[in-house]
């Protein structure tokens, strides 16, 4: 099953989104994007709870992620979810090409 979430401000413009897909019992967060002038004002998290939240009632016992490894700001927010870091995809990314960090979180959320 797949899902695609969409944070929107005040006047209905969207400003992040959170692509995900459930494979049984794992939430598998493929994207979480939010415009620049919009970080830092809680929107990633609140797209993040939501979706592990649908992802717990819908059966996901545990969730996963792949991540920049320059990506700290994003490590922190997952950090902060109970992600924990569990493996390493060397040269994952491109332009630039660059190491992914690969995040587990279990359970997905309570």
């Amino acid at each position: 099953v797949s899902a695609f979430y969409i944070a929107r401000d005040a006047v209905g413009e969207a400003v992040g989104f959170c692509a995900v897909w459930r494979v049984l019992d794992e939430l598998h967060i493929n994207n979480l994007a939010v415009l620049p002038e919009h970080r830092r004002a809680g929107v990633a998290s609140a797209l993040l709870e939501r979706v592990l939240a649908d992802g717990a009632a819908r059966g996901a016992t545990r969730a996963t992620l792949e991540v920049r490894q320059s990506n700290t700001p994003a490590l922190r927010l997952y950090e902060r979810f109970g992600f924990t870091v569990t493996a390493v995809r060397r040269s994952y990314y491109s332009q630039p090409d660059e190491d992914a960090l690969v995040l587990w979180r279990e359970p997905p959320a309570r």
